[in-house]
């Protein structure tokens, strides 16, 4: 995804000018030395930009299948439900690709959850720390599904908008192949 050489800003390949500045489009990434006179806050929104720009694989699934899976592939990002969309359409890819998703994310949700029971196991019987630690790891436990449930949206989202875009951080994996 192109950026405006000028303030920064994201933009579409196709766009000519940019939508921030309104200065016309430069075919040049921005270098180190440029990209550190940007304000913090373009910065910030560029790095955001960078992680939840994750690929598309829409253009290889089919519009029929894309229509017959999308009514049950939102219950993919929903835990155990991911089997719905498991039994109830079997051949379609683009359920396939959501159920993909949906396990991985699952998957790491179990996986954060033991790790972080197991760092509340080894440092609770600290005597003066027990309860300090209980709370870190009740502050953990609530980053972890907070981050569950923020994937989660995006996951749903895209199932029901018709997209096959993979979720920051877990998608990549693929466990499933579509």
């Amino acid at each position: 995804m192109p950026y405006c050489y000028y303030c920064g800003a994201k933009m579409e390949r196709r766009d000519k000018f940019c939508p921030e500045c309104g200065k016309e489009a430069v075919a040049k990434k921005l270098d180190k030395e440029e990209e550190a006179k940007l304000p913090l806050s373009r910065k910030i929104l560029r790095s955001l930009q960078n992680i939840t720009d994750t690929p598309d694989h829409t253009q290889e699934i089919a519009n029929d299948d894309i229509d017959l899976g999308r009514s049950f592939a939102m219950f993919s990002y929903l835990g155990p439900l991911l089997l719905v969309p498991v039994i109830a359409s079997r051949g379609s890819r683009y359920s396939r690709f959501h159920v993909g998703q949906g396990l991985n994310l699952f998957l790491a949700l179990i996986i954060y959850s033991a790790v972080v029971a197991i760092f509340f196991a080894l440092t609770s019987w600290i005597p003066m720390f027990g309860n300090f630690f209980r709370a870190i790891y009740d502050i953990l436990e609530a980053f972890g599904i907070i981050f569950y449930v923020v994937l989660a949206v995006r996951g749903i989202r895209n199932s029901t908008d018709g997209k096959a875009r993979e979720l920051p951080f877990v998608g990549q994996f693929h466990i499933v192949r579509y």
